[in-house]
């Protein structure tokens, strides 16, 4: 009875311990459980999230997430290395893009050629959000990351920059500007006595080079491309003698590239487009370390830009063009070949930009060319699809 007595109580323990070591294993076999489900969970998250963030914006339509606290529209997933083109800044640059956003200023009827309000839509230009509105204009419009930069003629002809959203407006330079260009987080602008360089904070201000310029072309290759005034406007010479050049960033370097008188004058690729005032306006081009020179269009050229293989061109003013009409907007290859006329007096048109007065500048976006003109209350901005199908007013 004894070892019987022993016996029932050593099963008791035997229970007992076994009972406490399930216990033990099994609560972590539930936190591992749930680490792993938490894991799970949290690969998940980032999944999906990485899916949405690498989804382009411009795929997700503004009504689908207007319930949003944060509109995802205002988003870019594409941020400009250069703040615009050289043609939209041969044209006083009063149009940029970056992403899926246009950046405008829309012509005054009261203020001749330049706009005073600054603009945000989508490529189309259907809408537009109004952002900043100054006193006399903005000019040279450059747009890169969450910055735009401008210049205000009414406060010194200072370069300034506001947010892409309108807020933070912050004067970069003390001096004033005649045009500038911005690569990454430099900006490269026109002094009254040269060419300088100053950071987008406004900090290391430092001269480039002396001289009187008229326009800078384009930043490439550790080169500023710029058109200086060789010779001043005379009674034999009603325009500025100017020829292109290239200088080092340091101020060292600096070559003539082309002695033509050049009035407009832009960059694209390796090339170099050019007006030739020698050659009554015509259309040049010649690789940018200045050989290769050849007539591209024999017509004389009022103003023009480059875009995808392609150039528009207007009419020189006051002169009549290839087809004895005026003011019309000409495309052709940079080659010079395939010359097409894109607007007419076609009555199916809403109001054909041939018909409205002369235009001064052409701006080209992925997807369309803006043209200003003068319409019959005043300047106007167009909208012209590239293939020329369609001509509509763009903005109030």
């Amino acid at each position: 009875m004894k070892y019987k007595k022993y016996l029932v109580y050593g099963l008791a323990v035997i229970a007992v311990l076994s009972f406490i070591l399930v216990k033990i294993s099994s609560k972590p076999a539930k936190k591992i459980s749930t680490e792993a489900n938490a894991k799970v969970e949290k690969k998940e998250t980032v999944k999906n999230s990485e899916s949405t963030s690498t989804k382009p914006a411009s795929d997700t339509k503004p009504e689908e997430n207007k319930n949003n606290n944060q509109d995802i529209t205002m988003v870019d997933t594409k941020t400009n290395y250069i703040g615009n083109s050289s043609g939209n800044l041969s044209n006083i640059g009063q149009f940029a893009s970056q992403g899926k956003w246009i950046y405008f200023t829309y012509p005054e009827k009261t203020n001749g050629r330049i706009g005073k309000n600054l603009y945000r839509s989508m490529k189309d230009g259907e809408t537009g959000l109004k952002l900043i509105s100054e006193n006399t204009g903005i000019t040279s419009l450059n747009v890169v990351g969450e910055w735009i930069y401008y210049i205000d003629p009414d406060n010194q002809s200072s370069i300034y920059k506001v947010k892409t959203d309108g807020t933070g407006k912050t004067k970069v330079t003390m001096d004033s500007a005649n045009q500038f260009i911005v690569v990454e987080d430099w900006i490269y602008y026109i002094s009254p006595v040269g060419i300088y360089r100053i950071k987008t904070d406004g900090s290391e201000q430092r001269p480039i080079i002396d001289g009187s310029i008229r326009s800078i072309l384009f930043v490439k290759d550790n080169y500023i491309y710029y058109s200086n005034i060789d010779a001043k406007a005379t009674g034999t010479q009603p325009d500025d003698y100017c020829s292109i050049y290239k200088v080092k960033f340091d101020g060292s370097g600096r070559s003539k590239i082309i002695t033509d008188n050049v009035m407009q004058s832009i960059i694209d690729g390796d090339w170099i487009y050019y007006t030739n005032v020698s050659d009554n306006y015509n259309l040049y081009k010649s690789k940018i370390d200045g050989s290769s020179k050849t007539k591209i269009l024999n017509m004389p050229v009022g103003t023009f830009n480059i875009s995808n293989g392609y150039i528009y061109a207007i009419y020189f003013s006051g002169n009549q063009n290839i087809n004895n009409d005026i003011q019309n907007i000409y495309r052709l290859k940079t080659d010079g070949s395939n010359l097409k006329r894109l607007t007419n007096n076609a009555p199916d048109r809403l109001s054909s930009v041939s018909t409205v007065g002369p235009i001064h500048y052409i701006y080209v976006t992925d997807e369309y060319l803006f043209c200003i003109s003068w319409g019959q209350s005043g300047m106007l901005l167009y909208r012209v699809s590239l293939d020329g199908s369609s001509e509509k007013v763009f903005g109030n």
